[in-house]
This record gives C-alpha cells, sequence and structure tokens, in this order.
C-alpha cells in the first residue's frame, strides 16, 4: 500500500511540475537603456519575447500584437529613481480585453489601421456616460457608417457588457493622458512631440497565454528602460 501510494504522489508531483506556468522572458533591444534623441525624431523600438509554453518571437511564434510598449514622459526628475524600481501590475481589465480580443486587427493605439485609432475615438468622443453606453452597443452589435470608409466593425457578442465597458473605460482614461503612449507590435516607431523634450520611461510587456487545462492565472513579463530627448 505505501509502495502504491508513494507511485500516485510522485504521478502528482511530475503533472503538477508539468502543468506550471512559467512568467515571460522580455527585452527591449533598441533603443538602448539611457540613449538621448533628438526632440521631434522618431525612434525605432524592437522587442523580443520568449516564454517557455507559448514560445518565443524569433521563431515566429509570439503573437507581435500581444506585445505591447507604453513610454511614459516623466515630469518629476525626483521620482525617476523609484518608477524604475516599481513593479508592472497585471493589465487592467480593459487593456487585457484589447491585447486578447481581435481589436488590433482594425485599431491601433495612436495611428490609422483598418478602423480608427483609440486616439481618435477618444478624441471624436467626449467621455460622457451617454457616449460610453453607445459604443458599448456598437461594440457589442457592430456597427458600419460610423467612421470613412466601408469596413464594417463586427459584432462582439464573446465579451461580456462588463469587459466592453471596461474596454470603453480604459479607452478614455488612457488616450487623453497626454502623459504616456500607447504602442503594440515590434519592431516599431516612438514618436516625441518636438515641443515635448525631456526624460522617458519606455516599458514592454508581455502576457502569456497560461497553461491550457488548468487554473493557473496568466503570468506577465517586462522589461524597462530610460531614454532623454533633447
Amino acid at each position: 500500500m505505501t509502495k502504491h501510494l508513494l507511485i500516485v504522489f510522485s504521478l502528482f508531483m511530475a503533472s503538477s511540475y508539468q502543468q506550471q506556468n512559467h512568467a515571460p522572458v522580455v527585452k527591449i533591444n533598441t533603443p538602448a537603456n539611457n540613449a538621448t534623441f533628438a526632440a521631434g525624431s522618431p525612434i525605432s523600438y524592437q522587442v523580443s519575447v520568449s516564454d517557455k509554453e507559448d514560445g518565443d518571437t524569433k521563431f515566429d511564434e509570439i503573437n507581435l500584437k500581444e506585445i505591447l510598449l507604453q513610454v511614459n514622459y516623466v515630469k518629476d526628475q525626483n521620482k525617476i529613481a523609484a518608477l524604475l524600481k516599481s513593479p508592472v501590475a497585471d493589465d487592467p481589465l480593459g487593456l487585457a480585453v484589447i491585447t486578447r480580443s481581435n481589436c488590433f486587427n482594425c485599431h491601433n493605439f495612436n495611428s490609422k489601421s483598418i478602423g480608427p485609432s483609440f486616439f481618435e475615438i477618444c478624441k471624436h468622443y467626449p467621455p460622457t456616460k451617454a457616449n460610453a453606453d453607445s459604443l458599448v452597443s456598437r461594440i457589442k452589435k457592430g456597427s458600419s457608417g460610423l467612421w470613412p470608409g466601408k469596413e464594417k466593425m463586427p459584432a462582439h457578442p464573446e465579451l461580456t457588457d462588463e469587459e466592453i465597458r471596461s474596454t470603453v473605460q480604459w479607452v478614455f482614461k488612457n488616450e487623453s493622458d497626454p502623459n504616456i503612449t500607447y504602442y503594440n507590435s515590434t519592431p516599431g516607431l516612438i514618436r516625441i512631440p518636438p515641443d515635448k523634450p525631456g526624460t522617458y520611461i519606455i516599458t514592454a510587456s508581455y502576457t502569456d497565454h497560461g497553461v491550457k487545462g488548468t487554473a493557473e492565472k496568466r503570468l506577465k513579463g517586462y522589461d524597462r528602460i530610460l531614454i532623454s530627448v533633447k
């Protein structure tokens, strides 16, 4: 009986080990940390991701559109050290929905794609309850004819009302913040306004897909650097 229990326990431990999720390893390859750039010039960036379960960007196994780049303008120079050391939190629900759904098939954060960018949407719709309700309905049911072009936005019945509303609220809050800019995919270009020189913290992150068939949560990996724009 003791031998049998040991075998069962060993199999259980082996199964648990095999199902363990591992955090992604994210690396900002360019720009270099502490690099300096001229104000108004585009800044090339390139990010690599390696995840034991999801794969590696060098083998085209990672969906590049799920790699996020956040560029933060630092007003208070005295807070730089603390900001660089602070951990990166899990994505809020609205951003998580954007990343894992099909939003990036038609939209970018701040550049034109098939549909308008989130930045354009935020400028077009002031953050009122009426506009939020309208956008929730259009995302849920689909829409057409609201923007130039013949493309239609598909319905999203797979998303809950809470997920859609959280997404709309995230866009309203973050795309209107002049000190934060988001990009997705890699490689790409960061565009700093010529009238806004200063210090910027760049954070690249990727949230994995967890382990299929287990209750383990998705894990986030990130890398962070500092650049100066003069």
